[in-house]
């Protein structure tokens, strides 16, 4: 039986680093906007509120 040999392991491989360089990404605060979730919660200060109460419908 022929062993086949990983090319993964080959000693004089080489390949070029094709990671991302982090420095080059823009740092920026992740929580400046809210999420959905954020922004739905009860109390939240943006959610509008009617100028005047519901009229009564049940009549």
């Amino acid at each position: 039986m022929v062993e086949k040999k990983n090319p993964w392991s080959d000693p004089d491989l080489h390949r070029d680093d094709q990671s991302a360089d982090p420095s080059k990404v823009e740092q920026r605060d992740h929580q400046q906007k809210p999420t959905h979730e954020q922004s739905n919660a009860p109390g939240s200060q943006k959610k509008k509120k009617p100028l005047e109460p519901y009229p009564d419908r049940s009549r």
